[in-house]
């Protein structure tokens, strides 16, 4: 089928600049290992106590593993925007755009190219956290990745909708690091949902990154505040929602 084609061949094309750039893949795997590194060791020693293992019901590294797995899925989908911006640049996005191919299927194709390569660092990660940490339910990674790859979609789907407002790396980088470190502190990373006061809850609960956080830790971990049925109708919803409109905002870009 014609769309089938036209998915997979823009797929296969970011999964091969993907790895054809491996000082990207390397940062983008290396800074979430070392917030799992520094924080989970650093704050597994301070949160030793039996206090602090009721409030988490888990040692702290365990508890930041699932966090740490959604960081990275969010913030490599999001960044993989900026190649709308350089095949812009380059001339590749004009010829996409000229193409007898619907354009719908082509940033669908895109998406999906770019949350497989997320998709893998996130994997990555969670191998390294299961290395480290103790107690993770292992045989629930698969389904913990599925409710990645909804994270993923809205992460790729945001930062295609920002690179296509914008013309420029540098304003693109600028704009992903303002939104980028509120969204993963605001959020239920690094501290319990349950435990926040509810000035703070609030705009968490806004947080897409709070819902995969949660359910990952539901799957991995035994400890949730929400319910994976709920996380996971939350994430369809807003995954839909910003696929859409991408794929509108695609379909209206013109290359001058």
């Amino acid at each position: 089928m014609r769309w089938v084609s036209v998915i997979g061949a823009m797929a296969l094309r970011q999964l091969k600049r993907f790895f054809r750039a491996k000082a990207r893949a390397f940062s983008t795997i290396m800074m979430p290992l070392m917030w799992l590194l520094l924080f989970g060791v650093g704050f597994s020693t301070a949160f030793r106590g039996v206090g602090f293992r009721y409030v988490l019901g888990t040692s702290y590294i365990s508890f930041l593993v699932p966090g740490i797995v959604c960081m990275t899925m969010f913030v490599s989908s999001f960044m993989s925007g900026i190649s709308v911006i350089w095949d812009r640049q380059f001339g590749f996005l004009k010829e996409v755009i000229v193409a007898p191919a619907p354009r719908t299927f082509i940033i669908i194709g895109r998406v999906l190219g770019d949350v497989t390569t997320s998709l893998i660092q996130a994997t990555l990660i969670m191998i390294i956290g299961v290395a480290i940490a103790h107690g993770l339910a292992i045989y629930n990674i698969p389904i913990a990745l599925l409710y990645c790859l909804l994270l993923g979609m809205i992460g790729a789907g945001l930062g295609t909708m920002l690179a296509l407002s914008i013309n420029s790396i540098e304003a693109f980088q600028a704009l992903v690091s303002f939104i980028i470190l509120p969204l993963n502190f605001i959020s239920n990373i690094f501290y319990p949902l349950d435990r926040m006061p509810t000035w703070f809850k609030i705009p968490a609960l806004l947080n897409p990154i709070t819902y995969a956080t949660d359910a990952l830790r539901v799957l991995l971990i035994h400890r949730g505040v929400i319910g994976l049925g709920i996380d996971a109708l939350i994430l369809t919803v807003l995954a839909s929602i910003v696929i859409i409109i991408a794929a509108y905002m695609f379909r209206r870009t013109s290359i001058e």
